[in-house]
């Protein structure tokens, strides 16, 4: 393994020794570089991984401090792995202590007075902020390159981005580091993010002339779980079914002397008022606690929900593969499906679940879920509709006003701008009054982006507010709303302002499988660079759709068409830009749109009764089955092309484009 850094624990050994200490012990969890750094200090080493009495301890020492006399050296001497039977190794090295200095390696302190104890913590990894020469210079990262360029990958051609969270997923631990660099040069960044959901399961290739506990980061986590009593185990297994840190809080009384055991040894880190535990060990303990039973489903639910949140979306699906898939598992997993493009097999849940749903509620929020696949792949009539159900059916405040959101998002699509800013408003404050704050954060956000559309003078502060307020709960919407805050900007000529608020859109999307959400800021970013790909939308992202990318693709299309709208009355076509909409064999959407150019040309809208008569004339038609054909056509010439320049407008709709 390469030694990086280490240069402030280095002196501390040495300060140690100089003030007249006999034994320093080096502390800290498995993999984190005890034994490495601890080579590099002393010439004279001894493992006692497998002493067990006194005259184990002994035999391993005499050899070893005859040595080091017999040389005039002053020490230290390594003591190596000292794990196990401290009651009967710790004595004796206290003993043998007074003849040479000893350098000792474990999970925990020994326990003896004349002991300094220097705690090793993993590696610095870069913050989300962090320039790309930042990333480069953590230690963690130039741990992963230096190993990865020894060999043979080629680091210049991974993204600075990718290198950093690597690095942040495996919580700068250097064994784990050191193991995973190799692997890059086959699997590549983006599959070894994506295995390293288990990084115990994928780095098991190490050196063939290390120890084997640094040949596999599961057998070293297996040796440091072997070593726990079994309430010990239990409890790290419990605990680590929470995403980030945790509280006291989290603790019965009656587990506190596990706590501070799992402390001592390592296995969990204080953390300012709380704890957390490192990214390799969470998850090797949640899968040795499933593999016992000792999870509830409410837990891995609960863990489930919170990696949603933070758009980990994979790693949401591995979580639910342990709970049944019924009630909020499905609706859950249906979610996690859906964001990832996966429609077909997030409709085939749905609605099996649905068929065995158990009672109201849990059917209406499934019927909910069907609604919003429908509303992504752009059905937004039938969507709307299914939501108009669940909205009027539903007894349950929460389902109401997630039906309320999305409802808005198909009115947003629809063009009826005014309609979709008073739903978010009702499901804003409704889940305010729910306590449910990253909803109502997040529609603060879908608010900001109807004033967007409007061209509404409070759009800029509106997304500010709202991005603020969700970054801390789900950092995907952050990356969206700065994302769509970049578009405005640029559109209004402030480059400076959109690179900052795109440069924020990085740093809140680091780590999201979010394949949508990434599309979509890949779209907005095209208001700064011009280019569709240019953004860095990756491969898997590319055909992806939702409302979010929908919403992008608008402001794009707007952007690029110039917003001029030419009518070619003798053959019945429209021109937008470069786009040709041939009208030809659909009189009904020709003779509306010419009422809808009339209008513009007055300078007012037409209202829905002017334009049902002049689509359908005489023709007797019962007046909800004649707005229904009106929302229908407008879709219809929004979906050809005209969705940029057609909205909804007080009692009717308008072409918002100059008419040539």
């Amino acid at each position: 393994m390469i030694l990086l850094g280490r240069r402030e624990e280095r002196e501390a050994v040495a300060t140690r020794f100089a003030e007249g200490h006999r034994i320093v012990t080096l502390v800290g969890p498995t993999g984190v570089g005890k034994s490495h750094l601890a080579h590099a200090l002393a010439r004279v080493a001894v493992s006692l991984e497998d002493a067990s009495t006194e005259d184990d301890v002994d035999r391993a020492l005499e050899g070893a401090l005859e040595q080091t006399l017999a040389r005039g050296e002053a020490g230290p001497v390594l003591v190596d792995q000292v794990d196990d039977a401290l009651d009967v190794i710790a004595p004796r090295l206290a003993h043998h202590a007074s003849r040479v200095p000893l350098l000792v390696t474990g999970h925990e302190r020994l326990g003896l007075r004349d002991e300094a104890v220097i705690v090793l913590s993993p590696l610095g990894v870069p913050p989300r902020t962090a320039t790309p020469a930042e990333v480069l210079a953590s230690d963690a990262v130039a741990l992963l390159v230096a190993t990865a360029q020894a060999s043979g990958v080629d680091v210049a051609a991974i993204p600075a981005e990718q290198l950093a969270e690597i690095a942040r997923r495996l919580d700068g631990l250097p064994l784990a580091i050191v193991l995973a660099a190799p692997r890059l040069r086959a699997l590549g960044p983006s599959v070894m993010l994506d295995r390293l959901r288990a990084p115990h399961r994928v780095l098991d290739r190490g050196p063939r002339d290390a120890p084997p506990r640094h040949r596999s980061l599961e057998r070293a986590l297996r040796c440091a779980w072997e070593l726990l009593s079994p309430s010990q185990q239990a409890l790290l297994a419990r605990l680590s079914g929470h995403v980030g840190a945790f509280s006291l809080a989290e603790v019965a009384d009656a587990e506190m002397r596990d706590l501070e055991a799992l402390c001592d040894r390592s296995m969990i880190q204080p953390s300012g008022e709380g704890f957390r535990i490192l990214a390799p060990v969470q998850a090797f303990a949640l899968e040795e606690g499933l593999a016992r039973g000792w999870l509830a489903s409410e837990a891995l639910l609960a863990r489930a929900g919170a990696l949603f949140d933070r758009g980990r979306l994979r790693d949401a699906l591995a979580t639910l593969d342990a709970v049944p898939p019924s009630g909020p598992a499905a609706e859950l997993r249906v979610a996690a499906l859906r964001r990832l493009g996966r429609w077909d097999e997030a409709r085939t849940l749905a609605e099996r679940a649905l068929a065995a749903a158990s009672d109201d509620e849990a059917s209406h929020r499934l019927r909910g879920a069907l609604a919003t696949l429908d509303l992504e792949l752009g059905d937004l009539e039938a969507a709307r509709e299914q939501l108009l159900v669940v909205r009027r059916s539903t007894a349950d405040p929460k389902s109401r006003a997630l039906a309320d959101g999305m409802i808005g998002h198909a009115d947003q699509e629809l063009g009826e701008l005014g309609a979709a800013a008073e739903r978010y408003d009702a499901a804003r404050e409704a889940f305010l009054r729910l306590g449910e704050r990253r909803l109502a954060a997040a529609y603060a956000g879908y608010r900001a982006s109807v004033a967007h559309e409007r061209g509404d003078a409070d759009a800029e502060a509106r997304y500010r507010h709202a991005i603020d307020e969700v970054a801390p709960l789900a950092p995907p919407f952050a990356a969206l709303f700065a994302a769509s805050l970049g578009a405005l900007l640029a559109d209004r000529g402030d480059g400076e302002a959109a690179e900052q608020a795109f440069a924020r859109a990085d740093q809140e999307l680091a780590g999201c499988t979010d394949a949508a959400i990434r599309r979509a800021v890949a779209i907005h970013r095209t208001s700064l660079v011009g280019a569709l790909d240019g953004g860095g939308a990756s491969d898997e992202s590319r055909g992806v759709t939702s409302d979010d990318v929908r919403f992008a693709m608008r402001l794009r299309q707007a952007r690029a068409q110039g917003l001029a709208l030419a009518l070619r009355c003798e053959d019945q076509r429209v021109i937008l830009g470069d786009l040709t909409i041939d009208l030809t064999r659909r009189p009904t959407l020709w003779r509306l749109l010419e009422a809808l150019i009339e209008a513009r040309q007055r300078g007012t809208e037409a209202s829905r009764d002017a334009l049902i008569a002049a689509a359908w004339g005489d023709e007797r038609i019962l007046p909800k089955a004649a707005a229904h054909r009106l929302r229908v056509a407008i879709h219809e010439l929004r979906r050809m092309g005209l969705r940029s320049v057609l909205k909804r407008e007080g009692d009717g709709y308008a072409l918002t484009c100059a008419i040539i």
